[in-house]
Parts: C-alpha cells; structure tokens; sequence
C-alpha cells in the first residue's frame, strides 16, 4: 500500500475487532520524504527499524492509541516499556498491557503468547481488548510531500487478525 500525502501527522494503525482480541502485524512500514525538488534524494524513516526500546517519541515516530473513535479522540502516548519473551513493548499502562506496539530486536523469530510469530525486525501493532486503536504517528519534520508504504501481515494463529490501514 503506497500513498502520497502533503506534509502532516500520519498514523499506521490496527483496528480492534468486537470484543476479542486480536493482533495485527506491521512489518517495515516506511514513511519516505521527499524534500525538494525531485533530483533530491528520498529520506527513509522506518517505524520498525526506527524503533526505540528507551524513547516514545523517537525522531518522527510515536508509539500510542486512540478510543473509542479513530482521528476524533486524543492520542494517548504510550508510556510504559519493557521486554517480554524477548520483544520490547510501548505499553499504555504497566505491562506489557494492550494496546501496545511490539518489536523483535533479534535475529530471530520470536514465538510470542502461543499464538504469534514474530519475525527479526518486525513491529507489531496490537489494538486493546475493549476496541482501543494501536497507532505508529509519524510527525512531518518538515513542510514537504511524503509518501507512504506499509506491508501488513496477519499471523495469529489463534484469535486470527484485524483490519489495518494509514490514516492522514
């Protein structure tokens, strides 16, 4: 999925399914800028391989949610991190607790809760129980014309998926 937008806060998202939970995965989502005139290089910022353990904000990226209605609530920056069966989290509350983002720093693929795998690199986005959107926000550092790619991978075996998309 690929969308060019002008310069402005733009979300990846997983949208939370009715009253069971359900994990999406994002997987090198990429904000490309481009900043002046087309003979410029593309600058790449990259949600998962930008993502930081320590820092929420980090660079143009921020890891949070929004209930119960998507782009008309408060974003609710996530606050709590940690590590968990080897994934590093960004957690509303003390946890890890949903929503929350989840990211695999190793080499190898990490079998999550009994019912996910988490491939190297990958960021996962999970929505909350009680219908809360999981958010990656990038913030446009600079007035310009961004594009947007995104590859989205359902992979829990148990609860199954939920519908993901980008949002401006």
């Amino acid at each position: 999925m690929s969308q060019s937008v002008p310069s402005a806060a733009a979300r990846l998202h997983s949208h939370p399914a009715p009253r069971h939970l359900t994990r999406a995965l994002l997987a090198g989502a990429a904000g490309l800028a481009t900043l002046g005139p087309p003979v410029s290089a593309a600058i790449v910022k990259n949600a998962a391989s930008d993502f930081s353990a320590s820092s929420n904000p980090n660079g143009v990226w921020s890891f949070g949610s929004e209930y119960p209605n998507l782009g008309s609530s408060p974003f609710i920056l996530e606050s709590s991190n940690g590590s968990t069966y080897g994934l590093d989290y960004w957690a509303t509350a003390s946890g890890p607790i949903l929503p929350g983002a989840f990211h695999n720093p190793t080499s190898s693929t990490i079998f999550y809760g009994n019912s996910v795998d988490v491939d190297p690199g990958q960021l996962v986005l999970h929505p909350g129980e009680f219908g809360e959107y999981s958010i990656a926000r990038f913030t446009a550092p600079v007035a310009a014309t961004y594009t947007f790619s995104a590859d989205f991978i359902g992979q829990d075996y148990v609860t199954g998926t939920s519908p993901t998309s980008i949002s401006w």
